[in-house]
């Protein structure tokens, strides 16, 4: 009889599904009682949940729970099919039967498969009928969930078969699995806070948009999600989508290249590595250097983090020296597993030199500036707008993209590359009440560029000087031109309200409100409705006062010496603000503004005189008012005051609003 070389096994599928029949069973049961029964037993209940109600549980069950049990369920799957490549004897007995290594890699990576795909399923169609007999179905939703939680276990199934092809361990699957899934995101954090204090400015928010896709469950939650389409014309929330659809094709797509990658690595892999903690030749040399790297970039600065930072001894010697010393500890372990020995000391000196040398390096590179990073300051045609904080005396921060805003944040910026050596002042050797003038300093750049790319930098153990103010090139005096341009100082003020456009995107305003105290009231604040065209009038007018240079000056240097500019500070500020409401772009959610108001901002006061919200009761009140009427309550004998035993309450006494009207 001719025998025959099968590409595929319905036996070993079968057999597969019966053998490891516990762990589908145990997830589809979990399924079912977190969607079908409860959401059954909501419906038949004296309040039965809506339609809305069961989107938002749907949803919820899969943008919540979805990532996580597709990572755990899928790393299960992978070691259940794939266990026989960990034992000597199974393995052989497998790769000795008539089926093609792609057949034996189809059949098992398609049996598990099965174990989500097919509950999935039937879950998905009880709880249609469910929806159904409750008259709340809602197909959009449910084609969402399956759909949805499908390809995220796609993914991460696909991707622990990756992980198996590796490794001739059983345990060693489930850690190099979950290592990966994070590795990025903790290199990203460690090298982040190794080169911190070598490159002047940097910081660990310059996260790149790759490290995020590299760690599929923050970038799972993060993008994957349940939105309420907002209908502005009611103002209410109406029905709900699943955003994120495009995250989930392409970790769907992942997927399906893991598995076609896998494919490749098990048709090259040798029955004779299992049992190896790494089956591949190459990749062992990846796991020594990845392993001692790795643990010098985390644990050797952990280690300096916990025992030598707080210490006299530290500084980034020190820091070198943990992470040299813990590296080759490192190293010395991972050719401990590889070799399944203790007698590899010697083997390892080499491997532990070539480590410290590639710290040395980098350190070296990092503190010689060698790509750049620390002097490079764009150039204005090169900037379509700039995000810059700077916090000084006071904080003030803005998008400006006008030419001769960006050209005083690129003179800021290139000053303090310019004044490195000097810039870094030890702030807390420094005494800042001792009134002269003198003021800690952190400054914020994030500059988006036209060819699409963002550059950021942030800057702090600076000091500034009110002394300095004199000197054009001083940092004091370069921060301070900055918050007094006109651009800046505006959108500082006024933040969404200063534009129809934040980031080429239209401001809608939808209304907001109005504070103050009825007159001689001192201890009740109270908010007066704006309507969306009284809402725009009253920015039109901050917009005039703030184009006028009517709002609030900014000061990066204590002014301790300009007492009467500080006297004049409670005359001038009003108790008022006032709150805007507004969306950007086509954006559901909506944010709130903020202005505190001034007696120097003439056409908002004219306005709100104009629009009739001033009057007797509803009034402007300047900050020395109000805490001249508050300290009025504790005068005897003040004939304009009316004192009651549970009340700051005092009769009506003319203030500056109605005076002025």
């Amino acid at each position: 009889m001719q025998s025959k070389t099968s590409c595929f096994n319905l036996t070993l599928l079968r057999k597969n599904v019966i053998r490891f029949s516990p762990l589908w069973i145990v997830y589809s049961a979990a399924w079912f009682v977190a969607m079908p029964l409860l959401l059954g037993m909501q419906l038949s209940s004296d309040w039965p949940p809506e339609l809305n109600d069961v989107i938002q549980i749907l949803g919820a069950f899969m943008t919540s729970a979805g990532p996580v049990v597709a990572c755990l369920y899928g790393v299960a799957v992978a070691m259940a099919v794939f266990s026989y490549l960990y034992s000597a004897r199974s393995v052989s007995l497998m790769h000795s039967l008539p089926i093609r290594r792609s057949g034996l890699f189809l059949t098992n990576y398609i049996s598990g498969l099965l174990f989500f795909v097919v509950p999935n399923l039937i879950l998905c169609g009880i709880t249609a009928c469910v929806t159904l007999v409750g008259h709340v179905f809602c197909p959009g939703m449910l084609l969402a969930w399956l759909l949805g939680l499908t390809a995220m276990e796609l993914f991460f199934y696909s991707f622990a078969v990756f992980c198996a092809m590796f490794t001739g361990n059983l345990l060693a699957l489930p850690v190099f699995y979950g290592v990966l899934n994070v590795l990025a995101f903790v290199l990203w954090w460690s090298i982040s806070m190794f080169l911190e204090p070598f490159l002047y400015g940097f910081s660990m928010t310059d996260r790149a948009a790759v490290v995020e896709w590299l760690t599929p469950l923050a970038r799972l939650y993060d993008s994957v999600s349940v939105v309420w389409n907002y209908n502005a014309a009611d103002y209410s929330f109406s029905t709900a989508s699943l955003h994120g659809i495009p995250v989930l094709v392409i970790y769907a797509a992942a997927g399906i290249v893991f598995a076609v990658l896998a494919y490749a690595a098990y048709r090259r892999r040798r029955s004779e590595s299992a049992g190896d903690i790494v089956s591949v030749r190459w990749a062992k040399v990846l796991f020594r250097y990845g392993v001692a790297l790795t643990a010098a970039l985390t644990i050797g600065q952990g280690l300096y983090g916990l025992v030598f930072m707080n210490s006299r001894l530290s500084g980034v010697p020190v820091r070198l020296v943990c992470m040299i010393v813990v590296g080759a500890v490192g190293f010395l372990v991972a050719q401990m597993l590889l070799q399944k020995s203790f007698r590899v000391v010697k083997k390892s000196l080499r491997g532990s030199v070539v480590c410290a040398a590639v710290i040395l390096l980098v350190a070296l590179g990092a503190q010689l500036d060698v790509t750049g990073f620390v002097s490079r300051v764009p150039q204005v045609g090169q900037i379509d707008f700039v995000h810059v904080t700077v916090s000084g005396n006071d904080a003030a921060s803005a998008t400006v993209q006008g030419e001769e805003a960006v050209e005083k944040v690129r003179a800021l910026h290139q000053g303090i590359v310019d004044h490195r050596s000097t810039a870094q002042r030890d702030v807390w050797n420094t005494d800042y009440s001792d009134g002269s003038g003198n003021s800690p300093l952190y400054v914020s750049l994030s500059y988006r560029l036209k060819d699409g790319t963002v550059l950021q930098r942030n800057y702090d153990y600076m000091t500034v000087r009110e002394s300095d103010l004199e000197d054009a090139s001083s940092l004091t005096a370069l921060a301070q031109a900055l918050v007094d341009d006109a651009e800046f100082r505006t959108k500082n003020a006024l933040g969404p309200v200063a534009g129809e456009e934040v980031d080429g995107e239209a401001v809608t305003l939808t209304g907001g409100c109005f504070t103050y105290y009825n007159a001689g009231v001192i201890d009740v604040e109270q908010e007066r409705i704006l309507t969306e065209a009284e809402a725009q009038t009253l920015a039109a007018a901050l917009r005039e006062d703030a184009a006028a240079g009517r709002t609030e000056r900014i000061l990066v240097a204590d002014r301790r010496s300009d007492a009467e500019q500080q006297a004049q500070d409670g005359e001038k500020r009003y108790v008022n603000n006032l709150q805007f409401n507004y969306r950007i772009g086509s954006s559901v959610d909506t944010g709130r503004a903020y202005i505190d108001l001034s007696v120097d901002m003439t056409a908002t006061v004219q306005a709100l005189n104009d629009l009739g919200i001033l009057n007797e009761y509803v009034t402007l009140r300047t900050c020395a008012e109000h805490d001249a009427l508050y300290e009025s309550r504790y005068q005897d004998g003040n004939a304009t005051v009316a004192v009651y035993e549970d009340s700051y309450e005092t009769d009506l006494v003319p203030e500056s609003a109605t005076e002025s009207a």
